[in-house]
């Protein structure tokens, strides 16, 4: 799971923040395989499925997607704007299913976040 900073919508606004909600899964979508699925998960978190990978696989995939984020710089009416991501990594185990899955994921992003955000946790 994956979550952008904070307070952009407060900042600059919600179109703003759409503007880089959108920006952000594109540069997503840039920096996985085309077999990977990105789907928006709720207000501004992210899940991204990355299917026959390891775990180490998906965390070089996570933090290549947070530099790029970080490294971007978004522009809304001529303000420059940056963002950082926060992302929860799980994998399946045995005896899993789904929502197990998403949990830990959760649980991960929870801990990103909590732990001084723009990182990346494995559970």
């Amino acid at each position: 799971m994956l979550t952008i900073s904070r307070g952009i919508n407060d900042s600059y606004g919600h179109l703003a923040g759409d503007m880089i909600l959108k920006s952000v899964a594109e540069i997503c979508s840039n920096q996985v395989r085309k077999s990977d699925l990105i789907g928006r998960f709720g207000g501004d978190e992210f899940v991204i499925i990355l299917p026959n990978n390891t775990i180490q696989d998906a965390q070089i995939a996570a933090e290549r997607i947070r530099n790029a984020i970080a490294e971007n710089t978004f522009s809304y009416h001529g303000n420059a704007i940056s963002a950082t991501a926060s992302i929860g990594l799980a994998t399946f185990c045995d005896g899993d299913d789904i929502s197990s899955v998403f949990e830990r994921a959760d649980k991960a992003l929870l801990t990103a976040k909590q732990s001084g955000r723009n990182r990346v946790v494995v559970i």
